[in-house]
């Protein structure tokens, strides 16, 4: 299993920027906007119900991924477990409800950041990044 930790904010930028250019410096990892099909389950915290469910994502890096869900479940600072469908197959995390952003007609982007993946799982999804451009390969 790897554990995935990182920095809080990047370095500071002296020009003038846009909420979604501040969005992007504070992230560690770029994420690529995709539709895939993931499967949830809250894995522990305050319980609301039924919590489990598939969902689409709207992006996904190899720090976490957005997911978009038909109900309000989440609660920030819980904690879900996540299969996602990456090409033929299938990856497995566990990861930390950081954000919940209510877009309207009972739809909500929830963002997750992972916490426990396994090693395998980790180089098949940067793998799959590198693929699409978003991660450069390493030499």
């Amino acid at each position: 299993m790897v554990i995935i930790s990182r920095g809080r904010n990047g370095p500071d930028m002296k020009k003038k920027e846009t909420l979604k250019d501040k969005n992007w410096a504070r992230r560690e990892y770029p994420r690529l906007p995709k539709s895939n099909i993931v499967s949830y389950a809250q894995s522990d915290g305050l319980l609301l119900g039924d919590l489990e469910g598939m969902a689409i994502t709207r992006n996904i890096g190899l720090g976490g991924v957005l997911i978009r869900i038909d109900h309000s479940f989440p609660i920030v600072g819980n904690y879900i477990h996540l299969e996602l469908a990456i090409e033929d197959a299938i990856i497995k995390a566990k990861g930390k409800i950081v954000h919940v952003r209510d877009r309207g007609e009972n739809r909500f982007d929830t963002g997750i950041q992972f916490v426990d993946i396994a090693e395998d799982d980790l180089q098949l999804l940067k793998s799959y990044l590198e693929k699409s451009g978003i991660l450069k390969t390493d030499t």
